[in-house]
């Protein structure tokens, strides 16, 4: 069997053909799961989620993630740590209502949300 190479070349690179169509609803997809998975406290970080349709080298592709300064630690988790001013002298906070001062605190950790990878898995198994 003989395949016409320029043709198979088009289909995959083509920004507007199938592929790259196919691809791109996987993209939206693991968007819409990833904004459905992650910690909604104030809604801020779900809203930072964005997919990026592109063409690679080696044909279209998406990422899914944040930049949010947070988005890492939600996804992987922190351990135990202690938190100190960086530029004053304590920290201000607002505690069960109440405005708190400390010149430092003990964070338990946050064992962490998956809301990336839980949904890839979903997306690419097609369940």
């Amino acid at each position: 069997i003989r395949t016409d190479t320029l043709a198979t070349r088009t289909y995959i690179h083509d920004p507007k053909g199938d592929v790259s169509k196919y691809i791109n609803r996987l993209g939206n997809r693991l968007e819409r799961l990833a904004k459905r998975d992650v910690g909604k406290k104030t809604g801020v970080l779900a809203a930072s989620i964005r997919k990026d349709f592109f063409m690679a080298a080696t044909g279209p592709a998406v990422r899914v993630g944040s930049d949010h300064r947070i988005a890492f630690i939600h996804h992987q988790g922190a351990k135990p740590h202690i938190i100190v001013p960086r530029n004053a002298s304590v920290l201000r906070f607002r505690w069960h209502g109440s405005i708190v001062y400390r010149s430092f605190v003990k964070h338990p950790g946050h064992r962490g949300n998956p809301y990336l990878t839980g949904p890839l898995k979903r997306v690419v198994l097609g369940r």
